[in-house]
């Protein structure tokens, strides 16, 4: 049974490095479901210990399917750099053009109201 949790983590950590969405992961949730269910089956095992193992499977692929999806995407934004955009030294943002577009102000500026050129 420890093959199947590997498989469930492994699986998880593929989708979530590949960014796919919802349906994949519940496709692979349910593939995962009925090989579980058929598995406790065929091995005999009670109810109640068949729901638990679907359980922790399940919790398994979407843990690890979590985990890798939030590494890859703060990897992503680390390597794409800062959001912001510095002024040039000595200059003010309207002789940037930034205080039209109103992605840059200066601290001391409290109108909200600039004329684009």
């Amino acid at each position: 049974m420890l093959w199947l949790y590997i498989a469930a983590a492994g699986a998880g950590a593929l989708l979530g490095l590949l960014r796919l969405r919802v349906l994949a992961v519940l496709a692979v949730s349910i593939i995962l479901a009925a090989i579980s269910v058929v598995w406790t089956t065929i091995e005999q095992w009670p109810v109640t210990g068949a729901a638990v193992n679907v359980f922790t499977l399940l919790a398994t692929l979407q843990f690890s399917y979590l985990v890798v999806l939030v590494l890859s995407v703060l990897g992503r934004d680390r390597r794409r750099g800062p959001s912001w955009v510095p002024l040039p030294a000595g200059g003010s943002a309207e002789t940037t053009g930034l205080a039209s577009s109103g992605r840059a102000r200066s601290l001391g500026d409290e109108s909200n109201n600039v004329e684009p050129y």
